[in-house]
């Protein structure tokens, strides 16, 4: 296996985002706290949500808060406490920002799960259908909407970004089913959610990860050398991916750069949707 990890971490960059303000769920850890590093990087102001603060143990992040990070590096950021599913805390989370940054200007549905008791579909149990559908679809949905309604009444338009998986454009065997069949919807929604924010200046746009070395994909890039082996077989490129690779698309779809691109899915997989 090839390991060139990414090494753009934020070398000049443009600051393509100043003056904006990003709410990004699930971004305490992972791709999620990536991605709202990046944005910030970019000149975004952040509001960070997750259910906890504290950074997931067994991946690569920095021990320190993303809201931390954010401001030691010079930017601004806030963390709100935020579960997904639960509709109250997903208008807070919107509240939050309006309130301390007076505008939201890009919504990135980052936030999701993955049940590692998760089995083939005909071995699936009914509550890990219920889970994944639950807290992948139902949580980006209301994150959407919440995010949706804030830039339409704003009335300068905006930017919706989902993170999907690269389990949704193809079957992969002895994979979850409700866990791809949920990132399917995501893009659909996605879609829809283009359709209808058009009219307003509204581009909404998902992105489809590959394999990426995070906590919530431990059990392959650390713990399970042969499952290494069957991802890279499986895909064009030799290696895992960083988050700060899935972040750098996020960044494109969130600024001008990506002002002419919406209702896509964008794969960041190492060619696995190519193979």
């Amino acid at each position: 296996m090839t390991t060139t990890p990414s090494t753009q971490k934020f070398r000049h960059i443009e600051p393509r985002l100043q003056g904006r303000v990003a709410v990004v769920s699930g971004a305490s850890s992972g791709i999620g706290r990536a991605i709202a590093a990046r944005l910030a990087a970019e000149g975004a102001k952040v509001v960070c949500g997750d259910l906890r603060r504290e950074t997931s143990a067994g991946g690569l992040d920095p021990k320190s808060p993303v809201d931390e990070q954010i401001t030691a590096a010079g930017g601004e950021a806030t963390f709100v406490e935020w579960d997904i599913t639960d509709v109250a805390q997903t208008a807070a989370a919107f509240d939050v920002a309006r309130e301390k940054y007076g505008r939201v200007d890009i919504v990135v549905a980052n936030a999701g799960i993955v049940d590692q008791s998760a089995l083939a579909v005909p071995d699936e149990l009914p509550q890990t259908w219920r889970r994944h559908l639950d807290t992948n679809l139902t949580g980006t949905w209301n994150t959407v909407q919440h995010g949706l309604r804030a830039l339409i009444d704003q009335g300068e338009g905006g930017r919706i970004i989902t993170i999907s998986s690269a389990s949704a454009l193809k079957g992969l065997k002895g994979f979850s089913g409700s866990y791809g069949a949920a990132k399917a919807a995501i893009i659909q929604l996605t879609r829809q959610a283009a359709v209808e924010g058009g009219p307003y200046g509204i581009t909404a746009n998902s992105v489809a990860p590959g394999w990426v070395r995070t906590a919530i994909n431990a059990v392959a890039w650390r713990d399970n050398p042969d499952m290494i082996e069957h991802v890279l077989a499986n895909q064009a490129l030799d290696r895992l991916g960083e988050a700060d690779e899935v972040a750098g698309a996020v960044a494109f779809l969130a600024s001008d750069d990506g002002g002419f691109t919406t209702g896509i899915v964008l794969p960041v997989d190492g060619g696995m949707t190519n193979v």
